[in-house]
C-alpha cells in the first residue's frame, strides 16, 4: 500500500446473539436492553470516528436495521473497536461484550462475518457474537505528479493539566488536530493518550489536497467524555519555515495560547516531496523539412512599412543582409537565388502533406550558432602519402568528424598541423595534429545537445577513434590506388580534446510548475502550464535589435514553432511588421492573362447585342459627361446611335482607345448594381475619338426591371408636363 493512503469505511451493525442477561426478571428469564458503541481505537471523536446504535429493549438476540455509518479518515494501523452495553435507567451501563477488528482484517477486501465477543460473561464466553459488515471505499492519496506533505506527530512535553481531581493528580487526555490552513476538510486527528502531560503519539499521516505554499496548523486538545474538549495550545507553521524541497523539517514547536506561563512543546516532523516531472517531448510537425529544401511555394512576405516583398521557399531562413538593404528597417530571406544572409532571425518551413493539396506553414524564432572545436593527433603508417594526398585527407577527416558528431560534413572545417609540438594528452610522435571545427546550426543548437556531445567526445577512447578513422581510410585507399599512390592507415590516435562554445543559454525552469525547458522555448512545454512570452518587445533598440518574433501578440517557439496562415501579421524585432500573402505558385504575365480574358469574352459575345459609339464631337462628349447613372449613360449612347426606342438594358460597358484597344471593362448584372455603380469612373476615361461599347442583355431578370423603370420614368415625365400645362400663361 502506498505511503500516505487513507480510506473511508461503511460500517453496518447487523445483529448479536447469545448475549448475557444483565437485567433480572423475577417472573421469567432474564433479559437485556443492548446497544453497540463503535469507535476507531484511540479516536473517540463523533460522528466520523465513533457512533452508537439504537437501544433494542428486552432481547438477548438483537437485530438492528438502518445502522449504516460512514467512518473517515482511516489510515493504516487503525482498528475498529465494538462494545455492546445493556442500557440501565439508573446507574452505569453493563458491558455485555466487546471485540476488535484489526486493519488487516478489513483492508482491502472488507469484512462480512461475525466477531466472537470477549468479556461476555462466564456462561456466554465463546458463544456470544456480533455480526457486522465493513466495506472499504476509495483509498485516496495525492496524484503521481502532485506535491505531497507528510506530518509526523511525535510527542508533547509540559502540557497544561485540564482535568482536575481531588482523589488523583491533575492531568489531561491530549490529542492533536492538524490541518492545512483554510482547508477544513484536510483535518486529521491523532489518538487520545489518556491521563498524561507528556504524551507520545509517533503517528504519521499525509495531508490531502496539499499545494505548494500551504501553511499547516497544529492544535493540542484535551479530550473530555462529557462536554466540549479543552484547548491546550496551538501553533501554525508557515510554508517558508518547513519547505525544504524533500528534506525533513524536524522541530519542537513552542505552543501559543496554553493558558499558563510555563512553555509547552510539541515535537513534529514535516516532510515534503515534489515528484520529478516526466521529460516533455516536443514534436515538431515540420521536422522533415530541413535546410536546403528550396521547392517553390505559393507564399510571400510583404513589409507593411516599405511594401517590399520576399518569396518563400520550402525552407526559408530569415536574417540580415551583409551587402544590401537598410539593416535597421528590412530583412532578407534566403529564397531561391539569395545566399546573402547572416544574423539568423527566424525560420519558416512550408510543405504539403502526402496526398494533400493543402499547404502548411510554421514559423520558428531565431536560434544561435554554436561551435565544437576538436583537437587530436594521429600517427599514420606512411607520412609522405598522408601529406601529399592533399584534398583526400581533408575529405577523410570531414567524414570521420561527421560520424563522431552526427553533423553533416558540409558543417565541418579541418586544418592539419604537420609539425605538432603539443604535449599532454596528444601523441609525442604524431604525424599530424588535427584541428576541426563543427558549426552547429541554430535549428540544432540546444543546451542538452551540446552538453551530451561534449560528454560523448570526452569519453571516447583512443581505440574507438582509431576504428572510426580506419573506416574512412579504407574508402580513401581505393582512390589512392587509382592515383598510383600507396594507401596508408591510422596506426594510433590520441584522446580527443574538445571545446564547445554555444550561445544557447542553459535550460530554464518554469517558476509555475518546475518543468525544465529548452532555452529556445518561449513557453513552458509541460501540459497546460504557460510562461509569459520571452523577449517580446523587450529589446533595447529597434529593428532586429531585440523584441523577439511574434505572430499577432503570440510569441513564437523555437522548437515546435507556431502555425501561420495567409493574412497573418508577423513581427520581427520591434519595428518590423510583415504580412503573409498567398500568391501564384508560378507567377505569370498579367498582360497575357488580360489578353486571354478579352479573347474569351469576345468569343462568347453575340455581335447583334453589341453597340459601338465612336465619340464624334464635343457635343456628344458633353452629353455623355452629363450622365449621372449607368441607366442614363446607356440611354444617351443609344440615342446618339439613332436607337432611342431600344431599351437601355446593358450589363457591360467597355471603353476602347483611339485604335480600338480595350482600356477598361465595367459590369453590373442587376438594376440595383447599376443604380449604385460609380459611373464617373467610366466617364473619366472617355475622350473625343474613343469608343464606348455597350453589351445589350436580353435576360428577363434584368430586362423586366429595366422596362418597369422606363415605365415609371415615362409616368413621371407625363405628370411633370401635366403640371406645366396647368400653369396659366
Amino acid at each position: 500500500m502506498r505511503k500516505g493512503q487513507r480510506c473511508k469505511l461503511l460500517v453496518t451493525i447487523q445483529s448479536a446473539s447469545n448475549l448475557r442477561a444483565a437485567d433480572i426478571n423475577f417472573f421469567g428469564p432474564g433479559t437485556s436492553d443492548p446497544y453497540v458503541k463503535c469507535k476507531i481505537r484511540g479516536k473517540p471523536f463523533p460522528p466520523n470516528l465513533s457512533f452508537e446504535t439504537k437501544v433494542l429493549p428486552k432481547t438477548l438476540n438483537p437485530i438492528w436495521t438502518d445502522e449504516d455509518h460512514l467512518m473517515e479518515p482511516i489510515v493504516p494501523g487503525d482498528a475498529i473497536e465494538f462494545e455492546i452495553y445493556d442500557r440501565d435507567r439508573f446507574g452505569a451501563h453493563d458491558l455485555l461484550g466487546k471485540a476488535t477488528l484489526e486493519f488487516h482484517q478489513f483492508y482491502p477486501n472488507g469484512f462480512f462475518d461475525s466477531l466472537v465477543l470477549m468479556e461476555a460473561g462466564s456462561k456466554q464466553q465463546g458463544k456470544a457474537t456480533l455480526k457486522v459488515n465493513v466495506e472499504c471505499e476509495g483509498m485516496t492519496s495525492a496524484g503521481d505528479l502532485d506535491p505531497r506533505c507528510f506530518i509526523q506527530i511525535l510527542r508533547a512535553t509540559n502540557l497544561k493539566a485540564a482535568d482536575w481531581g481531588l482523589a488523583k493528580k491533575s492531568t489531561s487526555d491530549p490529542y492533536v488536530v492538524c490541518q492545512i490552513v483554510g482547508k477544513e476538510r484536510t483535518e486529521i486527528k491523532t489518538k487520545v493518550i489518556m491521563e498524561t502531560l507528556e504524551p507520545e503519539w509517533n503517528e504519521e499521516f499525509e495531508m490531502i489536497d496539499y499545494e505548494i505554499g500551504d501553511d499547516i496548523s497544529f492544535q493540542v486538545m484535551d479530550w473530555d467524555n462529557r462536554g466540549a474538549d479543552d484547548p491546550l495550545g496551538d501553533y501554525t507553521i508557515s510554508y517558508a519555515d518547513y519547505w525544504k524541497d524533500g528534506a525533513e523539517y524536524h522541530t519542537e514547536l513552542e505552543l501559543n495560547n496554553t493558558g499558563m506561563e510555563a512553555v509547552s512543546l510539541l515535537e513534529v516532523k514535516v516532510t515534503t516531496e515534489v515528484p520529478e516531472l516526466p521529460k516533455v517531448v516536443v514534436h515538431d510537425p515540420a521536422y522533415h523539412v530541413v535546410r536546403g529544401m528550396t521547392w517553390p511555394v505559393p507564399f510571400q512576405l510583404r513589409s507593411l512599412d516599405t511594401g517590399r516583398t520576399h518569396r518563400l521557399a520550402g525552407y526559408t531562413r530569415i536574417g540580415r543582409s551583409a551587402k544590401q538593404l537598410d539593416a535597421s528597417i528590412d530583412l532578407i530571406l534566403n529564397g531561391p537565388g539569395t545566399k546573402d544572409i547572416s544574423k539568423l532571425h527566424a525560420t519558416i518551413k512550408c510543405w504539403q502533406p502526402p496526398d494533400s493539396q493543402e499547404w502548411h506553414l510554421r514559423l520558428y524564432k531565431r536560434g544561435k550558432h554554436g561551435t565544437v572545436k576538436i583537437n587530436f593527433s594521429v600517427l599514420t603508417s606512411d607520412e609522405v602519402t598522408w601529406i601529399e594526398c592533399g584534398q583526400l585527407r581533408y575529405d577523410l577527416m570531414k567524414d570521420a568528424i561527421s560520424q563522431l558528431t552526427g553533423f553533416d560534413p558540409s558543417l565541418v572545417t579541418v586544418n592539419f598541423n604537420d609539425n605538432p609540438t603539443v604535449a599532454g594528452r596528444l601523441l609525442d610522435h604524431a604525424t599530424s595534429l588535427v584541428q576541426a571545427e563543427v558549426d552547429i546550426p541554430p535549428e540544432d543548437n540546444t543546451w542538452n545537445l551540446t552538453e551530451d556531445l561534449g560528454i560523448k567526445l570526452s569519453d571516447m577512447s583512443e581505440l574507438q577513434l582509431v576504428d572510426i578513422l580506419g573506416t574512412a581510410c579504407a574508402y580513401v585507399g581505393t582512390k589512392l590506388l587509382q592515383m598510383g599512390m600507396r594507401p596508408f592507415t591510422i596506426v594510433q590516435a590520441s584522446g580527443i580534446l574538445c571545446d564547445i562554445d554555444t550561445m544557447v543559454g542553459p535550460n530554464w525552469v518554469c517558476g509555475s510548475c518546475g518543468t525544465e525547458n529548452d532555452d529556445r522555448h518561449a513557453f513552458c512545454a509541460f501540459s497546460t502550464c504557460q510562461r509569459a512570452g520571452e523577449g517580446f518587445g523587450a529589446g533595447p533598440g529597434g529593428g532586429h535589435a531585440g523584441g523577439g518574433t511574434s505572430v499577432g501578440n503570440v510569441q513564437v517557439d523555437g522548437i515546435c514553432g507556431i502555425e501561420i496562415h495567409s493574412g497573418d501579421t508577423i513581427r520581427f524585432g520591434i519595428n518590423e511588421s510583415w504580412l503573409l500573402d498567398k500568391v501564384s505558385l508560378f507567377p505569370r504575365s498579367n498582360m497575357a492573362m488580360a489578353a486571354v480574358k478579352i479573347i474569351s469574352g469576345k468569343a462568347a459575345e453575340d455581335p447583334t447585342e453589341i453597340r459601338n459609339l465612336r465619340i464624334p464631337n464635343i457635343a456628344s462628349h458633353h452629353a455623355l459627361q452629363g450622365c449621372m447613372t449607368w441607366f442614363d449613360l446607356s440611354r444617351v449612347v443609344l440615342e446618339w446611335l439613332g436607337e432611342p426606342d431600344e431599351p437601355p438594358c446593358v450589363d457591360a460597358i467597355e471603353v476602347l482607345d483611339e485604335v480600338g484597344a480595350l482600356m477598361s471593362r465595367h459590369e453590373a448584372a442587376t438594376l440595383e448594381e447599376q443604380e449604385l455603380y460609380p459611373v464617373q469612373k467610366i466617364l473619366d476615361e472617355v475622350r473625343i475619338g474613343m469608343t464606348i461599347r455597350l453589351k445589350l442583355c436580353s435576360d428577363p431578370c434584368l430586362l423586366a426591371p429595366v422596362l418597369a423603370h422606363l415605365e415609371a420614368h415615362r409616368r413621371k415625365l407625363e405628370l411633370m408636363f401635366a403640371d406645366r400645362d396647368a400653369i396659366p400663361d
